[in-house]
């Protein structure tokens, strides 16, 4: 495409702007093409033109006075549609050769698990701009399917990685990956009832039983008929999890085709395990908490207890297989034991607390004998620094995040980690621990796999684009007087450095990309009428219209302040954020930033099951790649360790078992893909 921009004499405005439509291939001139203009300054009256013969279309701005913010679409058929922000038409006044890419009608087809067509489910798709300020996304295609469950696309070029979003009220909303030269067909997940009865095993009903489902919202109990109701699932498989006292646990998949609205659960005798906890000198440990923490590869069994003066447990409701469990004292060690039920007593005896090492790091061999983990590079003599590393999703340590040696000693003190949605980028903050404050980090980039590491900017808590092209991020105040702005600011600008923007300053805070490239989401900033903007509501900036809005307004806001970080969730627009209640809790809640006030809900933040387990707010906050739990620091003897939060609030919090337990875990963060973690490790 060539756009021509035509000037009056006075230089500072603009008569009109003509498009040129051409074939990329070709450089032939495209006839009947659609161009959709929007005008920042009457960005509700859109101007849609159709190409000529020569592929000339004109527009006639309905204000001459420069610069001219326009937002351009074009659609022709047999071409990928292409789309551009232009921020000055004045500018332009040269052509701009942005052709059109050849592409073919796409079709795909949307069925349920049974493969019956699924008719009027909304399909969607975005793309990155060809042009744009911020590497904005923007509406590809938006169609339904028909009564055989069949959409088509107008035309998609080949080389085009495709990002769907299938919704239709009785399912549940899905996203899928897949590239422009191929067809698919789509399952979606269908809702089904979750409600049964519970039997002991001589078939009467069980009261006060606890039925717990690992895709439900709640955790339930049975009536005095032992009949329960969890509501509706829209998973695929659901495990169900049933306990009660002096009963063995039953586990139950259910799929849709399971008659899941009529569970006839019946429970044999519980089997009895006995625990004697005992210290390295063998004398007996009082008051030592034993949890289960894994069944039959499922975190529900909630299996606890307590010793007496003697260090015996006795849990009489125990199944009759093998439990991974955890017994926890204040004053020693952990230990992890995989145990059953047998005629005998288990003799458990708890280390003596590790004390902190005072090797250097894994260059000195003592790191890895005090570790165990030779694939950590810790300098064990500055308790200030923080090195990012690569870890399995269990917690086992792989690597040093970055591959760059010189790079990483020295900015030792590393952050706040993001990684692209497509996987091929990451980015984090980082800082020196000789003589440099937080306001000082920089913003390193890399590759996944840790090559081409790169110091890129000045800033904080960086958030890359769907497809790692462009970062959001944050200034401190110390760089306003450089930067001209008021306070703290958030940015954007291209994985290189280049190409620096600046959204929102007056103290705005904590930018984050959502998930389909369209919006930032922050805090803070200024609102329409210059005021001020409470820290203490979500806002989201939209990226094509660059207008910005609250997600839930100051005065609707059970906050009384947010903290430091803010996230977004892998697929949907949902934020997870940190903060301060009016009545001084410190707490964390999860909201849909479209869908305001009403969606916001509170996360589980107290687990008085778990002994010595508290959950202070803060830290990266990332979302797992089902968007189902949320990575966080916690406090487990004291102790900042990495675990998985429920959005739910029905399951217990998921440790990360092999993470290293002398060394302090910060920042732990899911890759998109879900395989892996990254996590800061500290002395």
């Amino acid at each position: 495409m060539q756009l021509v921009v035509t000037s009056s004499a006075d230089d500072n405005s603009v008569t009109d702007v003509t498009f040129q439509i051409l074939d990329a291939t070709t450089d032939q001139p495209i006839g009947a093409a659609k161009v959709h203009v929007r005008c920042l300054s009457q960005i509700d009256s859109p101007t849609r033109l159709k190409s000529n013969p020569d592929g000339i279309a004109s527009y006639v701005p309905p204000s001459t006075l420069a610069p001219l913010r326009l937002r351009i679409t074009v659609r022709a058929t047999g071409y990928h549609p292409y789309h551009a922000a232009i921020d000055d038409a004045k500018t332009l006044d040269n052509l701009l050769p942005i052709p059109m890419r050849p592409g073919r009608k796409w079709q795909g087809r949307v069925v349920d698990s049974t493969g019956s067509p699924v008719a009027d489910t909304r399909v969607t798709t975005t793309d990155a701009a060809d042009v744009s300020v911020h590497g904005y996304y923007y509406t590809l295609f938006d169609t339904r399917t028909d009564s055989e469950g069949r959409f088509e696309f107008d035309a998609v070029a080949d080389t085009a990685k495709l990002r769907l979003e299938l919704s239709h009220p009785d399912f549940k909303t899905q996203w899928f990956t897949c590239k422009g030269n191929a067809r698919q067909e789509f399952v979606l997940r269908q809702s089904h009832a979750l409600r049964g009865r519970v039997l002991d095993f001589r078939g009467k009903p069980v009261t006060d039983a606890t039925v717990i489902a690992d895709q439900s919202n709640t955790t339930v109990t049975t009536d005095a008929e032992g009949q329960f109701d969890l509501g509706m699932t829209m998973a695929p498989q659901s495990t169900v999890v049933v306990m009660a006292d002096r009963l063995s646990p039953q586990m139950v998949s259910i799929t849709p085709e399971t008659e899941s609205n009529d569970l006839s659960l019946r429970l044999l005798p519980g089997r009895t395990i006995r625990f004697r906890v005992s210290g390295p000198d063998g004398r007996p440990l009082n008051n030592t908490q034993v949890r289960s923490i894994r069944w039959q590869d499922s975190t529900l069994l909630r299996l606890t207890g307590t010793s007496d003066a003697e260090g015996q447990i006795t849990i009489r409701n125990a199944p009759a297989d093998l439990v991974e469990y955890e017994f926890r004292h204040p004053e020693y060690g952990v230990t992890v034991a995989h145990l059953q039920a047998e005629n005998k007593r288990h003799e458990i005896e708890l280390p003596g607390r590790h004390q902190t090492p005072s090797a250097t790091n894994n260059q000195n061999p003592e790191l890895a004998n005090e570790t165990g983990i030779e694939q950590l590079d810790i300098d064990l003599s500055v308790p200030e620094s923080r090195i990012m590393h690569l870890c399995a999703i269990d917690g086992t340590v792989l690597r040093p995040l970055i591959n760059d040696v010189t790079l990483r000693h020295r900015y030792d003190r590393q952050g706040t980690p993001d990684v692209s949605p497509d996987g091929s980028t990451v980015a984090f903050d980082a800082w020196s621990t000789n003589g440099d404050e937080w306001d000082d980090a920089r913003i390193i980039v890399a590759n996944r796999d840790g090559s081409n590491a790169r110091d890129i900017a000045w800033g904080v808590i960086p958030s890359l684009s769907p497809d790692g092209s462009h970062i959001a991020y944050s200034r401190p105040t110390k760089h306003a007087p450089a930067d001209g702005t008021r306070g703290q600011s958030i940015w954007t600008m291209k994985s290189d450095g280049t190409d620096q923007k600046m959204i929102e300053d007056n103290y705005a805070w904590g930018a984050r990309w959502t998930a389909d490239g369209r919006s930032i989401v922050f805090r803070g900033g200024l609102d329409d009428q210059g005021r001020s903007v409470s820290g203490n509501c979500l806002r989201v900036y939209d990226l094509e219209t660059e207008t910005t809005r609250n997600a839930f307004s100051p005065e609707e806001s059970p906050f009384s302040s947010l903290h430091f970080h803010l996230n977004v969730s892998r697929h949907g627009r949902l934020a997870v954020m940190n903060g301060t209640l009016h009545d001084g809790t410190k707490q964390m809640a999860v909201v849909d930033i479209d869908q305001g006030i009403s969606s916001l809900r509170m996360l589980q933040m107290k687990f008085p099951h778990i002994s010595n387990f508290f959950v202070p707010v803060g830290g990266v906050a990332s979302f797992s790649a089902d968007d189902a739990w949320i990575a966080s620091v916690c406090r487990q003897d004291g102790l900042p360790v990495g675990h998985a939060l429920a959005i739910d609030g029905v399951r217990d919090p998921r440790p990360f078992p092999n993470l290293p337990k002398n060394l302090r875990v910060l920042d732990p963060t899911f890759t998109p893909d879900g395989k892996h973690l990254i996590v800061s490790f500290s002395p």
